[in-house]
C-alpha cells in the first residue's frame, strides 16, 4: 500500500506539471477548435458529447486531454505474483503557425510499474510528436518520430537505452459511425548502458472503434509489438473496450474499460497472459 500511496502521490505532481506546460494551451483555443474538420466532428458545439467521442478516439485530434489508465494482468513466469501498470499520458496539441504550418500532437507516457517479482517503480519515459496536414474528407494521417529514455528505477522495468525512430498514424472515417486506423513506430538504440542489449522494436496499435452517440465500443488500445533483435516474434494482445464520455459539472471525461487476452508472446521472460485495463481521461477541448 506505501509504494501505490507513492505512485499516486507522484502521478498527480506529474498531472500538474503536464497541465502547467502545454504549449501555447490557454491562447490557442479557438486555433486548435479550428483545426477540427466535420467529417470527424459533428456540427454541435465542441463540447457536445457526439462531438468528444469522436474527437477522443482519433489520434490526430486535436484535443487536450489528460489520460490516466491503470493495467492489471496475470503474467506467465515462475512467479505467482501478477503485474500492474499505471500510465500518465497527456495529448498536447500546437495549432499550426508560420513557422510550422501543421498541426502538432504531443504524446508523452510516463509508466509506473510493478513486475511479477515485487520491483515497483517508475518505467522508461516515451514521448510521440505526429505532424498532422490539414484534414481531408475521408480523414487525415501524420508523420513524426517517438523518442524513448531510459528513466526507469529499477533495471527490470526499462531498457536501459536511449531510442528513436519514425511514427506514423491514420484514421479513417468513411464508414459512418466507424473509427479505423493505425498508429505504428519503429525504435532503434543508439545510447544507453553498454551492458543492455540493443533495441529494434517495432510496434503496431490498430484502431477500430464504432460510435453510438456518448458511448464507443472498440477493440482497445493496446500496441502489438515485435522485437527485431534475438528474431523473438510477435508480442500481440487482442481487447474488447467500453466507453463512455460523460459530463460532471462543466467538465467532461472519457471513462473506459477493456479486458485482454494475450494470443502471441515472444521472448521467454514475463510476459502478460490476461489482465483487464480501465481509464480515466480528462478531456479540455476549450
Amino acid at each position: 500500500m506505501k509504494q501505490i500511496a507513492k505512485w499516486h502521490r507522484r502521478a498527480l505532481f506529474l498531472a500538474v506539471c503536464c497541465i502547467a506546460s502545454e504549449p501555447g494551451y490557454a491562447g490557442n483555443r479557438e486555433a486548435i477548435a479550428s483545426t477540427t474538420a466535420p467529417s470527424a466532428v459533428s456540427d454541435k458545439p465542441t463540447r457536445s458529447s457526439e462531438s468528444l467521442t469522436a474527437q477522443a478516439g482519433d489520434p490526430t485530434a486535436p484535443l487536450v486531454q489528460m489520460q490516466l489508465t491503470y493495467l492489471y494482468s496475470s503474467v506467465v513466469s515462475d512467479s505467482s505474483e501478477d503485474a500492474e501498470q499505471f500510465l500518465l499520458e497527456p495529448v498536447i496539441p500546437i495549432p499550426p503557425s508560420r513557422f510550422i504550418p501543421l498541426t502538432q500532437i504531443i504524446r508523452p507516457t510516463v509508466p509506473l510499474l510493478k513486475d511479477p517479482d515485487g520491483k515497483s517503480g517508475l518505467g522508461d519515459i516515451d514521448i510521440e510528436h505526429v505532424f498532422i496536414p490539414e484534414r481531408e474528407s475521408w480523414g487525415t494521417a501524420g508523420l513524426g518520430y517517438t523518442l524513448t529514455f531510459p528513466t526507469a528505477d529499477h533495471r527490470d522495468l526499462g531498457a536501459g537505452k536511449y531510442q528513436a525512430g519514425p511514427a506514423a498514424t491514420v484514421i479513417y472515417n468513411g464508414f459512418q459511425n466507424w473509427q479505423i486506423g493505425a498508429t505504428v513506430t519503429q525504435s532503434w538504440s543508439f545510447a544507453g548502458k553498454s551492458d543492455r542489449d540493443d533495441v529494434s522494436d517495432f510496434t503496431f496499435q490498430p484502431i477500430a472503434n464504432y460510435l453510438i452517440g456518448p458511448w464507443y465500443i472498440g477493440i482497445g488500445d493496446f500496441t502489438w509489438d515485435y522485437n527485431w533483435k534475438g528474431n523473438q516474434g510477435w508480442n500481440i494482445p487482442l481487447g474488447l473496450q467500453v466507453g463512455r464520455i460523460t459530463q460532471l459539472g462543466t467538465q467532461h471525461f472519457n471513462l473506459s474499460a477493456e479486458v485482454l487476452w494475450v494470443a502471441s508472446r515472444n521472448g521467454d521472460g514475463p510476459t502478460p497472459e490476461r489482465g483487464v485495463k480501465l481509464g480515466f481521461v480528462w478531456l479540455l477541448p476549450e
